[in-house]
């Protein structure tokens, strides 16, 4: 579940803002 998500984050991340990715 947390791989997961965290994967699922990421992509959304990458897509959405660079910003976010730091974050991660």
């Amino acid at each position: 579940m947390a791989p997961k998500r965290r994967t699922q984050t990421k992509a959304s991340v990458i897509s959405d803002s660079p910003s976010d990715i730091n974050l991660d």
